[in-house]
């Protein structure tokens, strides 16, 4: 990826560049996108630009793979839209050089149907592009709540169709061209199994952040921090920037849960997502006496008595600390999620805003028994220090095979 930028002069990138520029900034609103992509004459173009993009990523990165001869080659996921990830699987496959994907996140690795997932619907100005398209590829289909759809819009199938690298069900992560999927925990293998993920791709290894918030864990049991104090971690949820709600009601939300655990606990400290703007929270430091964390949120949660969240992957962190979990679902139930973490004893989800009112107030410090819960997790296979090593393991066995 350091290489590939400076492989393309501008003269071979500028008809892409061009097109995508009419698309994001001169066409800024989305409806006229909407309509300018539903259009088969627009649509083709896509396919050819995005396939001749692979094409040339593919022949620039050839010789760099044929020098370098990689044991193992890492991809984020096997079934991203066309990009280079694509190219790098179908560099291993041609070569037979086992693909891994490590483990990023919970959400990463199910059947998750999310906001950019197209819905199909034929109607009289469907494009006979996308008729075609979806027709043939009906087998890639979901269905959810007498809804269908798609993993990619109908030009992104058919470049990838063409470059070699569709997965044959792209919902689910590990599809015939990645050899391994890292996976966090037992639990995550299991949901994977249960979704048709077949276990011999999948490896128990932990998330990569599990090491160094085990040494954060074990200072905490020294110093017994957890009896001293009654901390609140809340990850706020990241509705506006993700697109799920509006700038002014996230801060109604954002207002709303923040008053209402400031009501019951004195100790409160709230960890912002990567993508949050810092500076666009800070008043809630001045208006709640809480505190804005520049620690990691990793580093902080062993300490916390209570974890309040979205439906997040996170939630697991808490749960290996020994943290009960508040997870706060009434926001935006209207998405087509998945349901996740209902297995554990320790997270409470709340689809009501006074249940969740009702839950804070009457909480109280008492110690929990997450025994059933670290069963379910394997939490000593993968709470242990030993993530790092795991993969490497893992890495030396397979480029030996």
């Amino acid at each position: 990826s350091i290489l590939y930028p400076k492989a393309f002069n501008k003269k071979e990138e500028s008809l892409f560049s061009f097109f995508i520029k009419i698309l994001k900034k001169k066409v800024k609103k989305s409806k006229w996108k909407k309509i300018l992509l539903s259009s088969s004459f627009v649509q083709i173009i896509m396919l050819i630009l995005k396939l001749s993009k692979l094409h040339k990523e593919y022949h620039v990165i050839r010789p760099l793979f044929k020098k370098f001869s990689p044991k193992i080659v890492l991809v984020n996921s096997g079934r991203k839209n066309p990009s280079l990830a694509h190219v790098l699987i179908k560099l291993a496959t041609e070569d037979n050089v086992p693909v891994v994907v490590p483990y990023f996140s919970q959400y990463s690795n199910g059947l998750n149907i999310r906001i950019g997932n197209p819905r199909f619907k034929k109607r009289w100005w469907t494009s006979c592009f996308d008729q075609i398209t979806y027709y043939w590829f009906r087998n890639q289909s979901r269905t959810y709540k007498g809804k269908t759809y798609y993993y990619y819009y109908s030009y992104d199938f058919w470049a990838l169709y063409f470059f070699g690298t569709l997965s044959n069900y792209p919902w689910l992560i590990g599809s015939q061209h990645i050899t391994k999927v890292c996976i966090d925990s037992k639990y995550g293998e299991l949901q994977l199994q249960k979704q048709g993920v077949e276990k011999n791709k999948l490896s128990v290894c932990g998330d990569f952040i599990f090491d160094d918030m085990y040494r954060e864990y074990l200072k905490c049991l020294k110093a017994n921090q957890k009896s001293k104090q009654k901390l609140v971690v809340v990850s706020l949820p990241q509705s506006a920037e993700h697109g799920l709600l509006s700038w002014n009601d996230h801060i109604k939300e954002t207002c709303y849960l923040i008053s209402t655990l400031r009501s019951s606990f004195s100790d409160l400290c709230v960890s912002l997502h990567p993508k949050m703007d810092k500076n666009k929270y800070f008043f809630l430091e001045k208006e709640y006496g809480i505190v804005i964390l520049t620690k990691k949120l990793h580093q902080i949660l062993p300490r916390a008595s209570l974890f309040v969240s979205g439906v997040s992957s996170t939630i697991i962190w808490a749960l290996l600390c020994g943290v009960p979990v508040f997870a706060v679902d009434y926001l935006y139930p209207h998405l087509p999620e998945d349901t996740r973490y209902d297995e554990f004893s320790n997270v409470q989800r709340f689809r009501d805003r006074d249940r969740f009112q009702f839950e804070v107030n009457s909480f109280s410090q008492k110690h929990s028994d997450f025994s059933l819960d670290w069963e379910l997790l394997n939490r000593e296979s993968i709470f242990d220090g030993k993530v790092l090593y795991r993969y490497v393991k893992l890495f030396k066995e397979l480029s030996a095979s």
